[in-house]
């Protein structure tokens, strides 16, 4: 799932934040090492919520922060968070869907940018 990252640069130092995950905040001195920073913060903050078995939160669009001062000069990049990764252990199942279904499912996917069992698993963890 992508989400927005509101990122300012200061200095020749980027911060940023995931509004949509509240607290995950990080800085570093290039975009590509604030990219990894701020996927590991997320990827921290997502393990703490489904180990609380809470959920974790959709994405939002990003035109619902786009009038919030909070987010005054900022830049806003999109970083995929695929929380089907966050699971230690995979275990392989056998189900049957009509094909119907089953092609629905595949579009989807297909869509999202997601194999069918990420697709599967992301939407099993945001709900």
């Amino acid at each position: 799932m992508k989400y927005p990252v509101a990122v300012w640069s200061i200095d020749g130092v980027y911060s940023a934040e995931v509004p949509d995950l509240p607290g995950v905040i990080s800085e570093a001195d290039s975009i590509e090492d604030l990219e990894n920073s701020i996927k590991e913060a997320g990827f921290g903050w997502m393990e703490c919520v489904l180990d609380e078995n809470r959920s974790v939160p959709n994405p939002s669009n990003v035109e619902k922060y786009l009038n919030n001062p909070d987010f005054n000069g900022c830049l806003w990049l999109f970083v995929d968070f695929p929380i089907y990764e966050l699971s230690d252990k995979v275990e392989r199942v056998n189900i049957t869907l009509p094909a119907r279904v089953l092609k629905k499912l595949d579009n989807l996917a297909k869509e999202a940018g997601e194999s069918r069992s990420g697709y599967i698993a992301s939407r099993i963890l945001s709900a």
